[in-house]
């Protein structure tokens, strides 16, 4: 095997052993902390669950990109034509197994939304304001979604711009505006692309759905606090649309809709409850960050340590002359 052949085989199975290990670590750490996590506010629990959802793909890439490739090219001898064994051949084709398997998601996913546009009637431009592109659709059921990743766009169904108020039209506006600026279909999009083992699991479809609530429910409070009255103007809208729905219809997951087709209960009931709190990044969420930087910070010193990638090599050598 050539020397750039053998540094693929080595970097894809890097990339299966470290996204394994990283799946587990975070799907038993959701196990052990999901009670906790679910205590947090709204905004600051979509944006921890991002975090775990994406660190298996993540740490994959930067121990592949920042180690084990540098490592494999500054001290394999070239000209060398090694033979590997089948276990690593097995790992090398796991690894990209996974990354062909999230290029296969992230196509269907594009795929089923242009074509749920197509199929919910020709779009017509709409002014609402609130810096939002924004289109009417003639759709069957009552559709009032954010779709597009880079550029993203509201679609809003005629039944539902007739069925509610000026005022809940402002409360619908101010739901999907706040998706639009947390840029949540790109969020939903790196979740859904995220070429991880943690995709493969039942664990990684609980952080994703953990996630989705979490938005709405900050969604929702942005909603709330936009005007006096503004979480009772949503709740009466979300109850609209939800009665419109024809029974067993849903909206494509990918998409950031107001309501999907499922219940609408809870937050119906979060809304009526009890102003929602002030907006405000936590105090841990910047602690967090800042780990963050210094862990980064420390990559990066490794990834320059020419002892430490000698070690990384050595490893390496290691796993391709023992394994069978």
């Amino acid at each position: 095997m050539t020397f750039w052949a053998l540094a693929i085989v080595v970097g894809f199975a890097a990339f299966a052993v470290t996204s394994a290990t990283a799946s587990a670590a975070v799907a038993l750490a959701w196990r052990a902390a999901a009670g906790a996590i679910d205590g947090l506010r709204p905004a600051a629990r979509a944006r921890l669950l991002l975090a775990a959802r994406l660190l298996p793909a993540l740490a994959s890439t930067i121990v592949v990109a920042a180690f084990v490739l540098p490592a494999f090219h500054r001290f394999e001898p070239r000209g060398q034509n090694e033979t590997v064994g089948v276990s690593l051949a097995a790992l090398a084709a796991a690894g990209a197994a996974l990354v062909a398997l999230a290029f296969g998601r992230a196509w269907r996913a594009s795929r089923d939304t242009r074509r749920f546009v197509r199929a919910s009637g020709g779009a017509r431009p709409l002014v609402l304001g609130g810096g939002v592109r924004a289109s009417a659709v003639a759709s069957r059921f009552p559709l009032v979604a954010v779709v597009g990743t880079l550029r993203p766009r509201l679609l809003v169904a005629d039944r539902v711009l007739t069925a509610c108020t000026p005022r809940e039209l402002d409360a619908i506006l101010a739901h999907e505006t706040s998706h639009v600026r947390s840029r949540d279909n790109l969020k939903r999009m790196a979740m859904r692309c995220s070429p991880d083992v943690l995709a493969l699991t039942a664990t990684g479809a609980a952080l994703e759905r953990a996630w989705m609530e979490a938005a709405e429910e900050a969604a929702d409070d942005c909603a709330a606090r936009a005007h006096d009255g503004g979480a009772t103007d949503l709740a009466l809208a979300l109850v609209k649309v939800a009665r419109m729905a024809p029974a067993g219809s849903a909206v494509p997951l990918h998409a950031t809709a107001l309501h999907h087709g499922d219940t609408i209960e809870r937050r119906v009931r979060r809304l009526l409850a009890a102003p929602p709190p002030a907006a405000g990044v936590p105090r841990w969420w910047h602690a967090a960050r800042g780990l963050a930087l210094a862990a980064g910070a420390l990559v990066v010193a490794g990834a320059l340590d020419v002892r430490l990638l000698a070690g990384v090599q050595a490893a390496v050598e290691l796993a391709v002359s023992t394994l069978p």
